[in-house]
């Protein structure tokens, strides 16, 4: 099965736009979790906001960035009212959606997809293309985009405690980060960009007509050229 390729040129334009020698994190002041998705209970928002007043037990200086709308108004008063009854409005913020979500998520630091089921791909594969290193859940695409974990930290589905213990491994460790990031960002290149894409295609098509070729006799072939 080939892969899904997806236009990485607005991710390629923000880690061009970085400045040379500089790494993000040596001027940051606390370390930002993003998920970008529709404020819908399917996609596990509830969940990743539990998970991550667990994971400020551990490590205290961490933030939440939550990209994305909702027709479920009710869900929406939901997620607020958790923030504001755990005490975390200083900690996590909400964002409107956006159909180009690379900027919001370049300014953070670890992505997060807590999605019960399907789920958007996009945001992983920008996340993965800028360099971030991502925690997502099983559901949909997300184990073959992360290698089956090779490329991404994965979890089960609706558990906010597994959730909690790979957030709290992400940003306790700085190596942790970078290899996840670096192994991501080499893996989306090769395996999801249209480049990539129609590489494989290319390659799946010389492997059905490559044979034939080669078995035609040269004389027949350059008879058929007259």
């Amino acid at each position: 099965r080939l892969p899904i390729g997806y236009d990485l040129s607005d991710a390629e334009a923000a880690v061009a736009a970085r400045p040379e020698g500089r790494d993000a994190e040596d001027e940051c002041e606390h370390l930002t979790f993003s998920c970008c998705s529709s404020l819908l209970p399917a996609n596990g928002i509830h969940v990743l906001i539990d998970a991550f007043e667990r994971t400020i037990h551990h490590v205290s200086d961490i933030r939440l960035s939550i990209i994305g709308d909702s027709d479920d108004a009710d869900y929406i008063q939901e997620l607020r009212n958790v923030v504001d009854w755990q005490r975390l409005g200083a900690r996590v913020a909400f964002h409107r959606w956006q159909e180009n979500p690379v900027a919001l998520i370049e300014d953070t630091d670890i992505f997060v997809q807590p999605a019960f089921e399907g789920g958007h791909s996009y945001p992983v594969v920008a996340a993965m293309a800028l360099g971030k290193p991502v925690i997502s859940t099983v559901a949909g695409g997300a184990p073959e985009l992360l290698g089956q974990g090779e490329y991404g930290m994965l979890v089960p589905a609706n558990d906010s405690v597994l959730l909690s213990d790979a957030m709290y491994r992400m940003s306790a460790d700085r190596a942790v980060r970078a290899d996840f990031g670096a192994a991501a960002a080499a893996a989306v290149r090769k395996n999801h960009s249209i480049e990539g894409h129609i590489a494989a295609l290319e390659q799946a098509l010389d492997s059905v007509a490559g044979p034939a070729v080669a078995s035609a006799p040269t004389e027949e072939i350059g008879a058929t050229a007259h």
